[in-house]
């Protein structure tokens, strides 16, 4: 029995230790799969490049005669963004490769298949002097000074042109349809009487905003903000009313002949901005005293501006400099109080609705309007 038992467990490690085996044959199988998927990719991803790199060269070569040095290069991810009620973003995969150079101190990006050689991509080597010269081109259309052209375009703001095409200074129309709707920032221009059908058809757009800004300055301002929420604006939406305090007139055109024209008008007082349609002049109350206490609210610190009444026809936007309350340390709150239908006064708070780097803006509805009296508070 002794001997059969032996017998038993001797098989018993034999077919372990075969299972044994078995095991870590199939575990360096895997390892050597996975090391060469990755010593593959590795050698696809330096061949990608090496031929991405290089038919850069080629392109840039024969469309323009000179040289780059190659700065970087990787795979072009393409970006798109929904600007619907929440911005979304997706990401995709070309079939091209974003090469970065530079020559003769400018910096310039060559977008090319890495597929197969090839010496056709598209470039912004010349995006300047193409923005440049359909500036040029608008400001003819123009009694003011034309500050700024901009283009929506795939993942790029700020007018940057990537074409394939070489613009020998005289062909400009080959550019100025590429893409569909323009942005035109001015000053001192009078947009009340401006037709936009003649210029919609020069620049092959569906679409022309135009901002007349109140002062270079306030253009610098506005244009050193956020292109994704002033760059798709309607006067309407909120993205405009953002926008006002930096504005004179607003005009946009739709491809055809029906435009929309907005005059900005605003009043100044005590540090506050508003926008009304009909204003009255704005003074300091001399009946109502702002207490925080009267709002019942304990987060409220205290008032830090002095209490102002205003009365108006229509929806009211009251602005005030972010600055004021970022220097002395503050998160700033707008207190109002105003008289309801039945006579009662009520008290209210509006917290800060703008998409602006300068100014809260504040909504006050026209069932707010009677006996409006306001001050911004500190929380």
């Amino acid at each position: 029995m002794l001997g059969k038992e032996v017998l038993v467990v001797d098989k018993n490690k034999r077919i372990g230790k075969k299972l044994l085996n078995c095991l870590a044959m199939i575990i360096l199988v895997i390892a050597g799969v996975v090391a060469a998927a990755k010593i593959w990719n590795i050698y696809t991803e330096s061949r990608d490049k090496e031929r991405a790199e290089s038919n850069a060269l080629s392109y840039i070569e024969r469309k323009y005669g000179f040289t780059p040095v190659i700065v970087s290069s990787k795979r072009y991810i393409r970006h798109d963004y929904d600007f619907g009620l929440f911005i979304s973003h997706t990401s995709k995969a070309t079939d091209e490769y974003r090469v970065d150079m530079m020559y003769d101190d400018r910096a310039f990006s060559v977008f090319i298949p890495y597929t197969h050689e090839t010496d056709e991509g598209r470039d912004d080597y010349q995006s300047d002097e193409i923005c440049s010269a359909i500036e040029d081109g608008i400001a003819s259309y123009f009694d003011g000074e034309v500050l700024a052209v901009d283009n929506y375009q795939d993942n790029k703001i700020l007018s940057r042109y990537t074409v394939s095409e070489y613009y020998d200074g005289t062909n400009i129309d080959a550019f100025t349809g590429e893409y569909r709707d323009y942005y035109i920032y001015t000053t001192g221009a009078d947009l009340a009487d401006t037709e936009l059908s003649k210029l919609s058809e020069d620049l092959g757009a569906d679409n022309i905003y135009i901002f007349d800004c109140r002062s270079k300055e306030a253009f610098g301002e506005l244009y050193e903000q956020d292109p994704f929420e002033i760059l798709i604006p309607k006067i309407a939406d909120i993205s405009i009313d953002s926008c006002l305090p930096y504005l004179d007139e607003v005009l946009i055109g739709k491809g055809g002949p029906e435009k929309e024209y907005q005059k900005v008008r605003l009043g100044e007082y005590g540090g506050f901005i508003y926008s009304a349609d009909k204003a009255s002049d704005i003074t300091i109350s001399e009946t109502l005293d702002l207490d925080p206490v009267k709002w019942d609210k304990d987060w409220i610190k205290e008032a830090v501006t002095e209490s102002c009444s205003l009365s108006a026809d229509g929806k009211l936007i009251i602005y005030y400099p972010k600055a004021a309350g970022a220097d002395a340390g503050q998160k700033l709150t707008l207190l109002y109080t105003y008289i309801d239908k039945d006579g009662a006064r009520i008290y209210k708070t509006s917290h800060d609705s703008s998409v602006s780097d300068s100014y809260y803006m504040f909504y006050i509805s026209e069932e707010e309007i009677n006996g409006l009296v306001f001050a911004m508070a500190s929380y």
